[in-house]
């Protein structure tokens, strides 16, 4: 999904510039590559297509001038990927497959390195960030609003332009945007809710939900995604 140049900043967060999906494409790809049978013409056209929407969604958020940081570090990474399998007409001699895997590889390092890092949740626009969860989690409102102890009427306010009356309810929402966030790289939408509700013995059966509130716990989830994803 490429980025929009009239989206708003938020709307194009480092999160997405490459995708939804291309952190998981890029460790197929590169698992494939790691194997010696000679790639099929399918592999071949998918390594392309996705470094070629690489390239474009790169350029957008560059054009878009949000997140200069994120920029600099992530030009060499998407600029040698593009050389090692757009500028090559032989992906499959050994050369070529080493130079392709060790790209999508340190693209990806780059994205999850800045995802460690990376502000998206300490957004204070509220209708950003449900906005944000109910697209990447795919959810309904009723169930975000659940989950936040709030209306669905609360909801749709803040997506009008609202604030939260009360701080702790920004900050549960934080807390969300911020677990997920970090899931993102680990699970497809239902497995990240999956994750999110799965009740957990050490807090007497409370959810990952039910505990936006504690940054103690919070801690502890992110500790497990850590763990992890290795």
């Amino acid at each position: 999904m490429k980025a929009s140049p009239s989206a708003s900043p938020f709307a194009r967060s480092r999160l997405d510039v490459l995708d939804k999906g291309f952190v998981e494409d890029a460790r197929e790809v590169i698992t494939c590559l790691a194997n010696p049978e000679p790639l099929d013409e399918r592999t071949k056209i998918r390594m392309r297509v996705m470094t070629r929407e690489l390239q474009d969604n790169f350029a957008e958020l560059a054009a878009s001038g949000a997140y200069p940081d994120f920029l600099r570090a992530a030009a060499g990474p998407v600029r040698e990927l593009s050389k090692a399998i757009l500028d090559t007409e032989d992906l499959d001699s050994p050369e070529s497959r080493d130079s392709a895997a060790l790209g999508f590889l340190t693209v990806v390092q780059t994205l999850e390195a800045d995802a460690e890092g990376a502000e998206v949740w300490q957004q204070d626009d509220a209708g950003e960030l449900a906005t944000w969860v109910l697209e990447h989690l795919q959810i309904k409102v009723e169930r975000l609003a659940a989950w936040l102890r709030v209306g669905e009427r609360t909801i749709q306010r803040w997506q009008e332009g609202g604030t939260p009356s009360d701080p702790d309810r920004l900050a549960r929402l934080q807390a969300l945007v911020r677990l997920s966030a970090r899931l993102r790289f680990l699970y497809p939408p239902r497995g990240i809710v999956q994750f999110l509700e799965r009740p957990v013995e050490a807090w007497g059966k409370r959810r990952a939900v039910d505990v936006l509130d504690d940054e103690e716990r919070i801690a502890e989830a992110e500790r497990l995604i850590a763990s992890i994803r290795g």
